[in-house]
């Protein structure tokens, strides 16, 4: 995927487990979750859940995914 790719300009609303709310761009979280998940067995997982961030579904994290985000929530701006 590009970053100039305009299906990736757009911001996601991030809630981390805390409670706190970050707003931030698509490109910038992927760059994150890709870092924080950077086993190859995860990263199936990974871009299924950017599939459905793009597709603006709020999504949980929890234990049911093998990538690293239990507790936080996702939704397209």
């Amino acid at each position: 995927m590009s970053k100039t790719n305009r299906n990736l300009n757009f911001d996601v609303t991030c809630t981390t487990p805390a409670g706190v709310v970050k707003v931030t761009p698509y490109f910038k979280l992927l760059d994150v979750l890709i870092s924080r998940n950077c086993k190859a067995s995860q990263l199936p997982d990974l871009f299924i859940v950017c599939d459905k961030i793009r597709a603006g579904v709020q999504i949980e994290g929890d234990d049911s995914t093998k990538i690293n985000m239990k507790g936080y929530t996702f939704k397209k701006v």
